[in-house]
């Protein structure tokens, strides 16, 4: 149980980053296309 702890801090970086990236596109496009 030890061993997956340093996997699941892996896991929610990469997720907090793919929110942010998202979230970055997002906005992007919703300023490149205004409707």
């Amino acid at each position: 149980m030890i061993l997956l702890l340093p996997f699941f801090k892996v896991l929610m970086v990469i997720t907090l980053l793919f929110g942010l990236w998202f979230y970055v596109v997002g906005q992007f496009y919703l300023h490149s296309f205004p409707y």
